[in-house]
């Protein structure tokens, strides 16, 4: 193959390099560049040189210029982004051709940058033989380092811009986060903007309860005097987060803007410019940045996006200080009108409560405790019973009284018993008199009978006077009548040994345990413990185990174990047949083993039950 290169003359060269040296803008360089190798190659009929741009792969030079027929290269480009190597493809020759014509082939080589593949030039080549490929490959491989170099520069250019950009934000954000108060960092926020951005005033407030409250102005450290200002630039930020776009009054936007209330903070104030800039995150506009101009100097472009980056990156960090600077109840409030961060916090909150949990009963001791139900009884439990066969005269006492000892518990009627000892006082005075008058006769026999009637009538006169004594029913102790109600029973009778009243001692009590018995196993005499009576919710009572009683009682569909304790400490309000909650205290063992106990034995007799 012909080197097409020295057959060119040298004007032509030299204009094509120097169209390559002076190109200016990305698309001239890309097509002086595509001319240029295929001035070097040459007998190329046709190139395209495709780069990446953000609607995909896109055709950005095409050689000849004005060629409109570049379909023919598309597939091997698409193969050559693929594969991301370079590729040769023969193609069809056109009907007219004689066999001693050259053949037609389409070379492709991808442009890289960073490993990615930037873009694919691709050209048609008639040549004799498939060796003479390598030398116009070979080219297509050098030529590619110019163009790399050019994607180098630009990204270099790109970055320095972005560098340059960010700069005064990074500093703003310096200056912001050297404050520790936020009214101080504010403050030194819409200073720094005002000076930056030669503004006549810079604002910024943030959301609160929907609406905007104004955190600091410039060059203002108190500005809640001058009401009418602060009431025009929440009403302009207010417009601002309602429609949560960028504001750049009066330029004229495309997007139809309801400007209303930044045209009345102009007119009422003399802005000239206005630029109001929300402050976005994921959950919204949580502020806005507000700069004004006296004069009618718009902002650049430039100046928008410098101060929207100066925004996004302070903004937050301001937004981080006020919530820090916030009272507790109003940072928990906010907090909770946050469904994701309460969902977020509830999520954290349970995984770190079962760690916890977890940590807890694998590794730490806690104190095993039996709970039961339990009863009070009095320690002596006296009966009072009818004496003899009687009728009822008074019952001043009945069941909840306490009385004291001696007191009057019933009074049987005594009056049948009077008339009886008299009767028997006089029988005696007979007698006696009797036995008198033998004596004075010296009648021995008869004295000796009388003296033997009148023991006899002294007897019946005891038992008939003791039995007046035993009418009176009287407490045996200072205690409390647990049952008996005789008042609704007044001249009735009652029967020789019906009970009439049970009496129980105030100070001496013992406590009844109800335990279940899959846990009597762990009861044992001597062990302590604690008493709640429900009512006395609000104190606790020292308790010792003296008696297990072997006998079960069923009830409430379980077995339970009668366990007698003695209570250490009595209070005055005590009452027989008080109930409460007692808590045995057993021994100490792994929280895992305490919590798991109940169901580890479930499993065990179900184990046994259907694998045993």
């Amino acid at each position: 193959m012909d080197k097409p290169i020295h057959s060119r003359d040298n004007d032509n060269q030299q204009g094509l390099w120097a169209a390559f040296e002076s190109a200016d803008d990305p698309d001239a360089y890309a097509q002086a560049w595509l001319a240029l190798q295929c001035s070097h190659i040459g007998g190329v009929s046709l190139a395209v040189l495709v780069l990446e741009s953000e609607e995909g792969y896109t055709p950005c030079a095409l050689y000849p210029e004005g060629v409109r027929d570049s379909q023919r290269l598309a597939d091997l480009i698409e193969r050559s982004l693929e594969q991301g190597s370079g590729l040769w493809l023969k193609m069809e020759s056109p009907p007219s051709a004689t066999a001693a014509s050259r053949s037609v082939y389409a070379l492709s080589y991808p442009l890289k940058l960073e490993g990615k593949i930037k873009g694919v030039v691709a050209i048609e080549l008639p040549v004799q033989s498939e060796s003479d490929l390598a030398g116009a490959m070979q080219q297509l491989r050098w030529g590619a380092g110019w163009l790399e170099l050019a994607l180098w520069r630009q990204r270099a250019a790109e970055d320095e811009k972005i560098l340059t950009r960010l700069q005064p934000a990074v500093d703003l954000l310096a200056r912001v986060l050297s404050e520790s108060q936020f009214s101080a960092a504010a403050l030194a926020l819409v200073n720094d903007m005002a000076a930056l951005f030669d503004c006549e005033r810079v604002s910024i407030g943030f959301v609160e309860a929907g609406q905007i409250q104004l955190a600091a102005l410039s060059h203002s450290a108190r500005f809640a005097q001058k009401m009418n200002l602060v009431r025009l630039l929440s009403s302009a930020m207010d417009e601002t987060l309602d429609q949560a776009c960028l504001i750049h009054w009066p330029t004229e936007s495309s997007q139809r803007i309801i400007t209303r209330d930044h045209e009345r903070l102009a007119a009422e104030e003399g802005s000239g410019t206005i630029l109001s800039l929300p402050l976005m995150d994921k959950d919204g506009c949580y502020a806005v940045l507000m700069l004004e101009r006296a004069s009618s100097k718009t902002f650049s472009e430039h100046e928008i996006e410098t101060a929207t980056s100066i925004a996004s990156l302070a903004g937050s960090a301001l937004k981080d200080k006020q919530r820090l600077d916030l009272p507790l109840g109003k940072f928990v409030r906010q907090r909770l009108r946050n469904r994701e961060q309460t969902r977020a916090w509830g999520r954290y909150g349970l995984l770190t409560l079962l760690l916890v949990l977890l940590l807890l009963a694998a590794f730490v001791k806690g104190d095993y405790k039996l709970n039961s139900d339990s009863v009070l009884e009095g320690a002596v439990q006296r009966v009072i019973a009818a004496p003899f066969n009687g009728f009822i005269s008074s019952a001043p006492v009945r069941a909840g009284d306490v009385v004291k000892q001696g007191q009057l518990l019933a009074q049987l009627d005594d009056r049948d018993l009077r008339l009886e000892r008299i009767k028997w006082l006089s029988e005696r005075a007979r007698l006696q008199k009797q036995s008198q008058d033998a004596r004075a006769r010296r009648q021995r026999a008869e004295v000796t009978i009388l003296e033997s009637q009148i023991a006899q009538s002294t007897a019946e006169l005891q038992l008939v006077e003791n039995r007046l004594q035993r009418t009176r029913l009287s407490a045996p102790f200072d205690g409390l009548i647990v049952s008996g109600d005789l008042s609704q029973r007044l001249g009735g009778a009652v029967q020789q040994g019906e009970v009439l009243f049970e009496m129980a001692p105030l100070q001496a009590y013992r406590l009844i345990l109800q335990v279940e018995e899959s846990r009597i196993s762990d009861v044992k005499t001597g062990q302590q413990g604690q008493l709640v009576l429900t009512a006395l919710p609000d104190q606790s009572f020292p308790f010792v185990i003296e008696k297990i009683t072997p006998v079960a009682s069923a009830g409430d569909g379980s077995n339970t174990f009668r366990v007698e304790a003695k209570l250490k400490k009595v209070a005055p309000q005590f009452r027989p047949g008080m109930e409460g909650i007692a808590k045995i205290q057993v021994d100490e063992r792994l929280l895992v083993s305490i919590w798991s106990r109940n169901l580890r034995e479930w499993l065990a007799l179900q184990y046994w039950y259907w694998l045993g």
